[in-house]
C-alpha cells in the first residue's frame, strides 16, 4: 500500500507537470465518453430496462396483419377481436384500446382532452392500477353503460390541484356528467397511442361495432399464461386467423396475427436509431482511444532513458507498469468527468433531435447505471490505451534504452505500432464518413420529393364538432358550413377548407371497395371526407373534372393512383364505387385529383378516395371532427389570432383549437430522418478531426525522430521538395491503408442502413469517393505541417541538435 501512494503521488505529480499533454488527454477521452454516456442513457431507458409493470416480459402487442402487403398492420374491428379474445388459450387476458377526444367544460375555459378507450380489463392485463380509487367494471364496458372515467395523474395535478376528494365526483365531458371512479400513478404511460392521454373511459363499443368485421381501429396487449411465449401465443393465433379468413372470406382474406413483446413494440419507432447512433460513438471512442494510445506511446518514447534509469536503480518490471497504468486511470476518472458534464449538456439536444418522448425522454445522467456505465468506460479505454505504453520496454535492454538518445525515438517497431493505430482511425472515420454521406443524400432526395400539395402559406387547426352539441349529421354538416363560410370571409384568407385526415398528420384510414362493373382482389384504399375548396385550400392538383359543389351528392374524387389501378388511361370520370362493398350506396366519380404522401415524405402514394363531408347522409359515422386549412397571402402565423377568434364566435362553448402551419407538419414527418443524418454526420466530423489530429501527432513525432536522418540527407544534397515527399510519402502510406480498410468497412455499413435510405443505394459511387476525398485531403493536410516544417529546417541545425 505505502509503494502504492507512492506510485499514485508520482502519477500526480507527473499529470501535473505535462498540462499539455494532460489536457489533451482529458479532452480527447471527454468527447469519447462524453458521447457515449449520453446515447447510452437513451439506450438504456428506451430499450434495456424492463417496462414498469409486473412481469413485463410476459405482456405483448398482438396485430391483425397482411403478409402480401408486407406484413402492413391493422387494427383490429370488433367482432375479430371478440373471437380472438375467446378462442385464445396462450393468453391470459387481452386488453382493446382506442384513442378519442372529449371537451371538458366547467368553471374553467372549456379544453379539449385526450381520452383512451379501454376495455374494462385494460389495467389487469396491464398490472397497474389506480392510485386511488377503482379501475372499471365488466357492466360499465358495455354501450350505454354508466359514465366513469380514471383520471391520469397530470389531469389531476394540472386541472384540480392533485385534490384526493376527485374520486367520487363528477366532470362535465361532452355536455353529460361522467362520474370519477379512479386516478392514475404518476408516470403511468402505455403506448404510442396512449401517451399522452388525459383520462381513460370504457371502450363501451356499440352493438353494431360489435359485430362488425371491417372498421379496424383497435389496437390490443396480451398477457401471456406461464410458461407461454409470443411465439406460441402467434402460432394459435395465425390459426384463429386462419379459421376467420374461411369463414368471412370478404372482410378477412389475407389476414394473419403477429404478435411482438411490448418492449419491441413499445420501442420500434427508435430502436433502429438508437443502436445506430450507439454504434457511431463506440467507434468515435475507439478513434479516441487509439489517439490516447499514441500520445502515451509519444509520453512513453520520450521518457525512455528515465524508465531506464529506474530500472538500473531497482524499480522492479512490475513497478515499472503500475507506474503507467496508474497515469493511465487517473487520465480516465479526468475524462468519465469531463465526458459527463459534455453529455449532460448535449443529452436534452439529443432528446430533442430524435423526437423522443415518453420514459426515455425523461432518462437522466443522475443515474446508478448511466454513472456506473461512465466510470467503467472511462478506466476501460484508459488502461487500453495505456497498456501497450505501460508494458512496451519490458524486453528490452537497459544499455539499449541509454544509449539511443536523449531524445527516446520507440525504434521502428513502435512506429509501425503508431502508423498501425492511424491506420485504424482512419478506416474508422472513413465508414462513418460514408454513413454519414449515404443519409445526407437520403435526406436531399426526401427533400426533392413532391408530397403532392403546397406546404407554404397553409395553417391549420383541429376542430371538433361533438355530438352532445350536435346530436344530427345535419346540425353539425350546418355548423361546418357557417364555421367555413365565416373564415373564407377573413381579409387575406384566399382558399379554406376542411378534411379529417391531413398528410403527414400521422392518421390514416383505409376501406375496401368495390368499382361497379369490375371484380377486384383485395382492393383496398385510403378514405378522406373533405369539404369544397379543400383541394385548393392544399394546393392539390385536378388532373381530370373538378371539385365537389355544394349541391353536389352521391359523388367521389379519386386520386391518380386509383384511376391508373383500374383504367390503363387514368380516366375514372363516370365511374361508380362503393366503399361498403356491392350493392351499397354508389358514388359517382367527378373529379381525378394528384397523388399525395399521406403518411410520411418517404412513403409512396397510395389509392386514395375523396368523400364530401358536406353531404347527407354522411359516409361513415357522423362527423366528429376535422381540421380546418387556410391558404393565407402571407404568413400563416399572421392569421391565428382571427381563426381562434372565429372559432369562438362560432361556438364560445367549444374549446379552441392548437393552429399550426402545414409546414410544421412536413418538418416533423421529416424528423427523425433529420435527425439521423445530423447526429451521424456530427459524430463523424468529430472522428474525422480525432483522425486527422492522430495523423498530425504521429507524423509530427516521427519527424522529430528522424531529425538527424534528415539533416544528414539535406547535407549530402537533398532538396527541400525530397524531403517534403519523403515526409508525406510516410503519411500517405497510412492514410492509404485506412482507406482501403475504410471502404471495406463502409461497404458492411451501407448494408446496415440500407432500410433507412431513400434514394440512394448503400454502395453509392459518388458518396464513397467524396468520403475518400475529404478523408484523403485531410490527411494530406495533417501531414503537410509537419512536412513543411522538416523540408525547412537547416542540415547544420538538424545535426547540431542531435
Amino acid at each position: 500500500m505505502n509503494a502504492l501512494r507512492e506510485e499514485l503521488a508520482w502519477a500526480l505529480r507527473s499529470l501535473w507537470k505535462t498540462p499539455g499533454f494532460t489536457g489533451l488527454v482529458v479532452l480527447i477521452l471527454g468527447l469519447g465518453i462524453g458521447a457515449n454516456s449520453a446515447i447510452f442513457s437513451l439506450v438504456d431507458h428506451a430499450l434495456l430496462r424492463p417496462l414498469p409493470y409486473p412481469h413485463p416480459e410476459r405482456l405483448v402487442a398482438v396485430w391483425q396483419c397482411r403478409p402480401e402487403k408486407g406484413w402492413l398492420r391493422q387494427g383490429f374491428a370488433g367482432a375479430d377481436f371478440a373471437d380472438w379474445c375467446r378462442e385464445s388459450t396462450q393468453l391470459e387476458g387481452m386488453a382493446a384500446l382506442s384513442t378519442r377526444s372529449m371537451n371538458l367544460s366547467g368553471s374553467a375555459e372549456p379544453q379539449e382532452l385526450c381520452a383512451g378507450r379501454v376495455s374494462w380489463n385494460f389495467f389487469q392485463v396491464v398490472g397497474v392500477y389506480p392510485r386511488l380509487g377503482r379501475g372499471f367494471l365488466p357492466p360499465e364496458d358495455v354501450a350505454d353503460g354508466p359514465r366513469v372515467a380514471v383520471l391520469s395523474h397530470g389531469l389531476w395535478a394540472r386541472r384540480f390541484g392533485s385534490d384526493p376528494g376527485m374520486v367520487g365526483r363528477s366532470l362535465r365531458l361532452d355536455g353529460e356528467d361522467w362520474l370519477v371512479v379512479g386516478i392514475m400513478p404518476r408516470g403511468f404511460q402505455f403506448d404510442h397511442q396512449l401517451r399522452q392521454c388525459d383520462l381513460y373511459v370504457p371502450l363501451a363499443l356499440e352493438r353494431r361495432l360489435r359485430t362488425d368485421r371491417g372498421a379496424h381501429f383497435l389496437s390490443a396487449v396480451g398477457r401471456l399464461r406461464p410458461g407461454a411465449t409470443a411465439a406460441s401465443a402467434q402460432a394459435e393465433l395465425e390459426g384463429v386467423a386462419a379459421r376467420l379468413a374461411q369463414a368471412f372470406p370478404e372482410s378477412n382474406r389475407g389476414v394473419t396475427a403477429r404478435v411482438y413483446p411490448l418492449q419491441e413494440e413499445l420501442t420500434r419507432d427508435h430502436r433502429h436509431t438508437l443502436l445506430l447512433l450507439m454504434g457511431a460513438v463506440a467507434l468515435v471512442l475507439l478513434i479516441a482511444c487509439a489517439n490516447v494510445m499514441n500520445l502515451m506511446l509519444a509520453r512513453s518514447s520520450r521518457r525512455e532513458r528515465d524508465t531506464a534509469i529506474r530500472a538500473a536503480l531497482g524499480a522492479t518490471r512490475w513497478r515499472l507498469a503500475c507506474q503507467g497504468l496508474l497515469e493511465s486511470a487517473l487520465l480516465g476518472l479526468a475524462g468519465g468527468a469531463a465526458g459527463l458534464m459534455l453529455a449532460n449538456f448535449t443529452l436534452a439536444g439529443f432528446r430533442a433531435s430524435l423526437g423522443l418522448q415518453g420514459p426515455e425522454a425523461r432518462s437522466g445522467l443522475a443515474d446508478f447505471r448511466v454513472l456506473a456505465f461512465a466510470l467503467l468506460l472511462a478506466l476501460a479505454t484508459a488502461l487500453a490505451a495505456g497498456l501497450v505504453p505501460a508494458f512496451q520496454h519490458q524486453d528490452r535492454r537497459l544499455g539499449q534504452a541509454l544509449k539511443e538518445g536523449s531524445r527516446g525515438t520507440g525504434g521502428r517497431a513502435q512506429h509501425r505500432l503508431r502508423g498501425l493505430l492511424v491506420a485504424l482511425e482512419m478506416a474508422i472515420a472513413t465508414a462513418l464518413l460514408v454513413g454519414s454521406g449515404l443519409m445526407l443524400r437520403s435526406l436531399w432526395h426526401l427533400h426533392a420529393l413532391d408530397p403532392g400539395f403546397r406546404s407554404e402559406r397553409v395553417l391549420v387547426a383541429q376542430v371538433g364538432v361533438p355530438a352532445f352539441r350536435y346530436p344530427t349529421g345535419e346540425s353539425r354538416i350546418t355548423y361546418t358550413r357557417n364555421l367555413l363560410r365565416r373564415v373564407a370571409d377573413l381579409p387575406g384568407v384566399q382558399a379554406v377548407g376542411a378534411s379529417d385526415t391531413l398528410p403527414m398528420g400521422g392518421s390514416t384510414t383505409g376501406s375496401v371497395y368495390s368499382v361497379e362493373g369490375l371484380v377486384l382482389d383485395d382492393p383496398v384504399a385510403l378514405d378522406h371526407r373533405v369539404s369544397p375548396g379543400y383541394f385548393q385550400a392544399m394546393g392539390i392538383p385536378f388532373l381530370r373534372g373538378g371539385d365537389f359543389s355544394p349541391s353536389s351528392e352521391a359523388t367521389a374524387i379519386v386520386n391518380e393512383s386509383f384511376a391508373r389501378r383500374h383504367w390503363a388511361d387514368g380516366d375514372a370520370l363516370g365511374r361508380r364505387i362503393s366503399v361498403e362493398g356491392s350493392g351499397g350506396p354508389w358514388k359517382t366519380i367527378l373529379g381525378v385529383v394528384g397523388d399525395v404522401r399521406q403518411e410520411a415524405l418517404n412513403a409512396p402514394p397510395e389509392p386514395e378516395i375523396y368523400f364530401s363531408m358536406l353531404e347527407l347522409p354522411p359516409v361513415h359515422a357522423p362527423l366528429s371532427g376535422f381540421s380546418l386549412v387556410l391558404r393565407t397571402a402571407g404568413r400563416p402565423q399572421s392569421w391565428i389570432p382571427a381563426l381562434k377568434q372565429a372559432l369562438r364566435e362560432s361556438d364560445p362553448e367549444l374549446p379552441v383549437g392548437n393552429p399550426r402551419t402545414m409546414d410544421e407538419l412536413v418538418r416533423r414527418s421529416g424528423r427523425e430522418t433529420r435527425s439521423r443524418s445530423a447526429l451521424l454526420t456530427g459524430f463523424a466530423l468529430l472522428a474525422l478531426g480525432l483522425a486527422g489530429a492522430g495523423i498530425y501527432g504521429v507524423i509530427s513525432f516521427i519527424t522529430a525522430g528522424r531529425t538527424r536522418e534528415i539533416g544528414v540527407r539535406m547535407a549530402l544534397g537533398a532538396r527541400p521538395e525530397d524531403v517534403l515527399g519523403l515526409v508525406l510519402g510516410q503519411g500517405l502510406r497510412m492514410i492509404l491503408l485506412g482507406l482501403v480498410l475504410g471502404l471495406g468497412a463502409a461497404l458492411a455499413l451501407g448494408r446496415v442502413l440500407e432500410s433507412l435510405l431513400v434514394g440512394v443505394e448503400p454502395r453509392d459511387p459518388a458518396t464513397l469517393v467524396a468520403a475518400a476525398g475529404v478523408l484523403l485531403a485531410v490527411g494530406v493536410l495533417a501531414c503537410l505541417g509537419p512536412a513543411l516544417r522538416a523540408a525547412r529546417v537547416p542540415p547544420a541545425t538538424a545535426l547540431r541538435d542531435e
